[in-house]
């Protein structure tokens, strides 16, 4: 497991640069506009297309078929990217509870702000790692794309009624049930993961 997951890493190095551009971006944007929502729901995304790409990066290479002939089973394959996944979305937490705290000046909204994007990537995960373990990475993009698009609209509709999109009360008063949700959906997701891999043809 710990060599498929340094593949991995060594792998994705090569967008590396992508990402601190990107995610330099998107801060200077966010401290302009004083919305650490925006830089934390966007930076989320690159928990979601990291272990995308890892996956993307198996399919060109053909990785797949030669792996099974090591001794990596067909599980800890299946489960390497969401352990990928959760070691981005820890680093993702860290700078983005790092810019809220800079452009909010509230270190306990950004806490929990921070946290509930990190469940959000997470829960983003595992809906799509099933997917694309299914139909592959191109259908994948896909359900990214509308993941995004519906927080965008959803804040775009509460905003046109008069309603906060992620209060401080909202996001205190019910983490705990937030945080099982998420928990409930990852443990499914990676049991459909491991059962459509374990089936899959190379």
């Amino acid at each position: 497991m710990r060599a498929v997951l340094l593949k991995d890493i060594l792998n994705l190095k090569q967008q590396a640069k992508i990402y601190i551009i990107i995610i330099a971006v998107w801060a200077a944007v966010s401290f302009i506009n004083k919305d650490a929502v925006f830089f934390c729901a966007l930076t989320m995304l690159i928990s979601i297309m990291i272990p995308m790409g890892a996956v993307g990066y198996d399919e060109k290479s053909k990785w797949e078929p030669y792996a099974l002939t090591m001794p990596i089973t067909r599980a800890q394959a299946a489960l390497s990217k969401y352990i990928l996944a959760f070691i981005a979305s820890v680093f993702i937490f860290i700078i983005s509870f790092a810019a809220s705290v800079l452009i909010t000046h509230n270190p306990a909204y950004s806490f929990a702000l921070s946290a509930v994007f990190l469940l959000a990537g997470m829960t983003g995960v595992s809906v799509i790692l099933p997917i694309v373990y299914k139909f592959g990475v191109e259908k994948g993009r896909v359900v990214m794309m509308i993941i995004l698009l519906l927080p965008v609209l959803l804040r775009f509709l509460l905003q046109k009624i008069g309603l906060s999109f992620l209060s401080i009360s909202i996001l205190q008063n019910n983490t705990f049930l937030i945080y099982m949700a998420c928990i409930v959906l990852i443990c499914i997701s990676m049991i459909v993961s491991v059962n459509i891999y374990k089936h899959k043809q190379f």
